[in-house]
């Protein structure tokens, strides 16, 4: 049995540690012309708070370059001041504000990667901490095949 409480603990610890650190949020650095291009705009709703972000980036990050090389490109909308208005300027600057805005319907969630084409529609249900690679490689691949 104490064993069973050291095993917790130490587990415990290490969640903690994992979520006291600041989430890199995916860079961006694409020209409009790149993202208009694109054949899949995956936006994540990020915060350097959000311990759902700490958890997801650093999947998303492992599979990016692949995915970059297959037509994806990666937005991060910086919610970290909670400032919405910023958020949406960021989104309308990446030519998303509308499907985000559509998305999130008034109340704005981190730790959410969108999967949209060009034009704006959601091309799978988003991604969150709880999917694994093997998930999040999955609906890459599904909205990559849907945006032709």
């Amino acid at each position: 049995m104490r064993n069973l409480g050291v095993v917790f603990l130490l587990s415990l610890c290490a969640a903690l540690s994992a979520c006291s650190k600041t989430a890199e949020p995916i860079t961006t650095s694409y020209s409009q012309a790149q993202i208009e291009e694109a054949k899949v705009i995956a936006v994540l709703s990020y915060a350097q708070w959000c311990a759902s972000c700490k958890i997801l980036t650093p999947k998303i990050n492992k599979l990016r370059a692949d995915y970059e090389a297959k037509g994806m490109v990666f937005v991060s909308l910086d919610f970290t001041d909670k400032d919405i208005s910023a958020f949406y300027a960021e989104a309308a600057k990446d030519g998303v504000e509308a499907p985000v805005r559509n998305y999130f319907n008034g109340g704005i969630i981190t730790g959410r990667l969108m999967l949209l084409s060009p034009e704006g529609e959601m091309l799978t249900r988003p991604v969150n901490m709880n999917h694994t690679p093997d998930e999040i490689r999955a609906r890459f691949d599904k909205a990559l095949a849907k945006a032709g």
